[in-house]
């Protein structure tokens, strides 16, 4: 996986084009927006933006390359019905372990919060995180919420 360095707070996108092999400006070219956008002005940079849904990028894989995304969650919870108490499928020890089994030796995107508790999205390659502010680290550094996996249709 090549290390991209993402020009502003595009984090999804540049992400995305290094687990998905891709360049991100395809991938803004296909949807029609570099998310960018101000849609929440009353929110400071870069919350503001309108940045990128995993769901588009999921349109551009399938669409564009014929890759599937295939959801892995830290700590999947469930209930029956909206008034019923959510819980987590299994214990916090069972899911994290859960979660670095199944994202060991794949590619994919990782969302999360970075170092500063702020909402971050990095590529996964190798057992490494791929940052788009030019950076590789361990998954220590990063608080995974989600992976999308790399799925060949």
């Amino acid at each position: 996986m090549k290390l991209l360095t993402m020009k502003g707070p595009m984090c999804m996108v540049y992400s995305s084009a290094m687990a998905l092999g891709c360049d991100p400006q395809d991938i803004c070219d296909y949807l029609g927006h570099n998310g960018m956008d101000e849609w929440w002005p009353e929110i400071p940079k870069p919350g503001c933006y309108r940045s990128f849904h995993i769901q588009e990028i999921i349109t551009y894989a399938i669409n564009v390359l014929q890759i599937g995304l295939v959801p892995i969650e830290v700590y999947p919870n469930s209930r029956p019905n909206a008034t019923a108490k959510i819980k987590t499928v299994a214990s916090l020890e069972v899911l994290e372990e859960r979660f670095i089994n199944l994202i060991s030796g794949r590619i994919g995107i990782l969302i999360g919060e970075n170092v500063f508790g702020q909402p971050h999205a990095v590529a996964w390659n190798e057992d490494i995180c791929y940052d788009p502010v030019g950076q590789k680290y361990l998954l220590e550094k990063f608080t995974p919420r989600e992976c999308w996996i790399i799925s060949h249709l």
